[in-house]
């Protein structure tokens, strides 16, 4: 089921229903990381409600972004306030906060 990677000590797995889970724990963001999310939320849906959707940026947010979905960076859809088509995204914490809540709250 795993090979080893040549000169690492990293095991890969062939299939990815094989991964075994060693560690999982349960977090729940303090109430002024709730705060910032929550003002990042306002932040791109007052924008898709402005039609301004094809502007989304990761720079926009501290915490929460709107992050590109598509298979390529060309895809495009129309967005509901505008004709000016925009890339389809989805909610996602940013990696920089998922790093601070590892190394601040979980390890």
């Amino acid at each position: 089921m795993f090979q080893l990677m040549e000169h690492q000590s990293v095991f890969l797995n062939k299939y990815n229903l094989d991964y075994k889970i060693g560690f999982s724990k349960l977090f729940t963001p303090p109430e002024q990381d709730v705060k910032i999310i929550r003002h990042d939320y306002e932040v791109i849906v007052s924008k898709i409600k402005a039609g301004l959707a094809h502007e989304l940026s990761e720079g926009d947010t501290l915490y929460l972004g709107a992050a590109p979905k598509a298979s390529t960076s060309k895809d495009r859809r129309k967005q509901p306030f505008s004709d000016i088509p925009a890339k389809p995204r989805a909610f996602a914490f940013k990696n920089s906060y998922m790093t601070y809540v590892l190394n601040n709250y979980i390890a």
